[in-house]
């Protein structure tokens, strides 16, 4: 059985585990990460993590953001969590960008800002698109890994998190060819992902079983004795999200403009939730299919797959699809977990 030691491990390889390798690598500090797939490819973020909203817009503040977040959020969140998240956004696009993240900017050189789901203003902008690898925040995360000497064991899934009384002090894994290897850390880093495909309808980038997004880390915490929180919010969407993201309107078999029942004042661009419960309940109410009539798309975004493929087209159909679990392992905003030397 193998052994291998080291100063951190991370599980996982998607935005949050790649972010976590990097953040915690540097001179003196060994860290490992460690992922079921290939590094790059695995977990739901190479294909769909494209979309990031901070506070770069000068009319935009903290506090409106907070506000933004705790009203779609049915005032359920965790309030130090989303303040966390708020605050250090502009410096962890601006440290994106550092290392090589292109977003898209209008001609003049500003960041294209846009007003999504739920947003009272505009905040949110979008990773430049590649054609041979979608948006590249994975990419470019992993080169920077590399870079920072961090050690990758691919095709190894992590099957339990080791114990020392209450402090996690490792885990244990196996290869494809059933061969264990024990790893020692003195931390762990939980970032394996979400469970994508407990629906049916799960987003249609995420259906190739390479992603492998199938609720591993929720049973590593749970089975370790760290908390579950909010396991019961499932966040479904509009797909494509047109509304939200490029504009125009939505209508039903009757040709009406549902959503000036549901959400008078934001319509197409309300939060997910309502917009959700909108679709599902005009399909129920047998007024489906739902439409979305195409409205002029913003030609700085025209280098998009997206935005190409509905722009010279008049009508789209909108169905609804799973995106995520809301909920996880309960951190503090330092990332901690109730058992030492575990974090998420």
């Amino acid at each position: 059985m193998e052994t291998v030691t080291t100063d951190v491990l991370v599980i996982g390889a998607g935005g949050a585990a790649a972010r976590a390798a990097v953040e915690a690598a540097g001179p003196g500090v060994q860290v490992t990460l460690v992922d079921k797939g290939r590094f790059g490819e695995s977990g739901s973020s190479p294909p769909s993590l494209g979309g990031f909203a901070t506070l770069f817009n000068p009319e935009d503040t903290p506090e409106s953001f907070f506000a933004d977040w705790i009203r779609t959020g049915g005032k359920v969140n965790d309030q130090n969590l989303v303040w966390e998240a708020i605050t250090q956004s502009i410096g962890a696009v601006e440290g994106l960008e550092a290392l090589g993240m292109e977003f898209i900017r209008h001609p003049d050189g500003r960041r294209n800002l846009y007003r999504g789901a739920g947003q009272s203003l505009a905040r949110n902008l979008t990773a430049r698109f590649h054609e041979a690898e979608g948006p590249n925040v994975v990419n470019v995360l992993r080169g920077e890994a590399k870079k920072r000497g961090v050690q990758v064991r691919e095709g190894l899934m992590i099957t339990r998190l080791l114990k020392l009384g209450d402090r996690v002090v490792g885990a244990m894994g196996i290869s494809p060819d059933r061969k264990p290897c024990v790893f020692n850390a003195g931390a762990v880093v939980l970032a394996a992902g979400g469970a994508n495909r407990i629906y049916p309808n799960v987003a249609a980038p995420l259906v190739d079983p390479k992603y492998r997004t199938t609720g591993d880390g929720f049973n590593l915490a749970f089975e370790a004795g760290a908390p579950l929180i909010d396991m019961e919010f499932v966040q479904f969407r509009d797909s494509p999200p047109g509304g939200s993201r490029y504009g125009g309107r939505y209508l039903n078999s009757k040709g009406e403009r549902f959503m000036e029942r549901y959400d008078p004042q934001r319509l197409e661009k309300a939060n997910r939730s309502k917009m959700a419960e909108a679709l599902y309940t005009e399909i129920q109410a047998g007024r489906g299919p739902i439409m979305w009539e195409v409205g002029g798309i913003n030609p700085t975004e025209m280098e998009m797959a997206l935005a190409r493929d509905f722009a010279d087209k008049g009508m789209v159909e909108i169905i609804l699809d799973f995106q995520r679990i809301l909920g996880g392992v309960r951190i503090s905003p330092r990332a901690e977990t109730a058992l030492p030397g575990l974090f998420a």
